[in-house]
């Protein structure tokens, strides 16, 4: 056992209170990695995020997170997420990526993904003329068909997350414009 470093918050208290009822006392470093084992996705989506990335475990964290999307600064309505339960590239890149971005005036969204089969966004209705989501602070423009609406944008990203990170089937997808 080690010595700890006071009580953490927020996700880390989660891990937290399993391992301190199990008699164990970790450093903060210590605790961040056992969250990272049972995390299913990792999300970047606020400038902060760069070292340490939002852990999705569950459903409802998915809701948290298209939730925060849409209540957060207008500059930062799309995230990045990327399986951890899929095998890295050599390189030691993820080997896929799930863009999820939301709009919270029309309470619509959109959802990119890459991998090695090539890029795909989702197909929607006809809308607006290049609807443009930013993430960390960064612009991406999508296609004018490439809008679905909240509650089919939460069910792909929680598909995503349950499938191991496969792409959702419960949307319909077409091929990412260059």
């Amino acid at each position: 056992m080690r010595s700890g470093v006071g009580r953490p918050t927020g996700q880390r208290s989660i891990a937290y209170t399993a391992l301190a009822g199990a008699g164990w006392r970790l450093e903060q470093s210590e605790i961040w990695e056992a969250l990272i084992m049972q995390a299913r996705a990792e999300a970047r989506y606020r400038l902060d995020h760069g070292e340490k990335p939002a852990l999705l475990h569950t459903a409802e964290e998915v809701d948290a997170l298209i939730d925060s999307l849409l209540t957060g600064p207008v500059h930062e309505n799309m995230a990045q997420i990327h399986s951890l339960e899929r095998e890295s590239m050599p390189s030691g890149f993820p080997d896929h990526e799930l863009l999820v971005g939301v709009d919270r005036d029309l309470q619509v969204g959109v959802i990119a993904y890459l991998d090695s089969d090539g890029n795909v966004v989702t197909l929607g209705s006809p809308g607006r003329s290049g609807p443009v989501y930013y993430i960390q602070g960064h612009m991406t423009e999508f296609p004018a068909n490439s809008e679905i609406p909240i509650d089919l944008v939460r069910r792909g990203v929680k598909e995503f997350l349950s499938s191991g990170g496969r792409r959702p089937a419960c949307v319909q997808w077409q091929a990412a414009q260059a």
